[in-house]
């Protein structure tokens, strides 16, 4: 298990230099519960559920609970893709979590069924580099490693490919 050191400061002192002196200074460690040959890749947020979603290089994704207690898993580790998980981010109504991995896949896990793939599109046709939702969180946008923006409907696949 790997302790990392996370510090705060809530002032800065008159040259803009942070002075723990005169400040109050916050400093816990947070145990990630990773294995040493693995590390997170990107993280993201749900409001709504207050859930945090890790990707991991290994092809997993990683439910926390919440920001209070990172350490507390909501379920294990949740293996859906064979090489590393880009980018994830949760939609805009909470409901939907957007995974890309290396091996070129575009994943939709729905939320309040334990993060059930609902869909998976292997079309991305290069390794997606960034995603983003629309505000309908009906749709999700991309680039891949050739520079093409693709769009996808959730259910429906492929609509824009440029």
């Amino acid at each position: 298990m790997n302790n990392y050191k996370l510090e705060a400061f809530s002032s800065i002192n008159d040259k803009g230099i942070k002075d723990k002196s005169k400040s109050n200074y916050i400093n816990f460690a947070l145990n990630c519960e990773f294995a040493p040959n693995q590390s997170s890749q990107c993280i993201t947020f749900n409001k709504k559920y207050e859930h945090v979603a890790l990707g991991i290089d290994n092809g997993s994704i990683s439910i926390r609970k919440s920001l209070k207690n990172i350490k507390l898993k909501f379920m294990e580790d949740l293996k859906i893709a064979d090489q590393s998980i880009c980018s994830l981010k949760f939609s805009p109504n909470d409901d939907l979590l957007a995974v890309i991995s290396e091996d070129e896949k575009l994943f939709f896990l729905k939320v309040e069924d334990n993060y059930t793939v609902v869909q998976c599109y292997n079309d991305i046709c290069g390794i997606p580099i960034e995603l983003d939702w629309d505000t309908t969180s009906n749709y999700v946008q991309l680039i891949n490693s050739h520079g093409e923006y693709l769009i996808y409907n959730i259910y429906k696949g492929k609509i824009l490919g440029t």
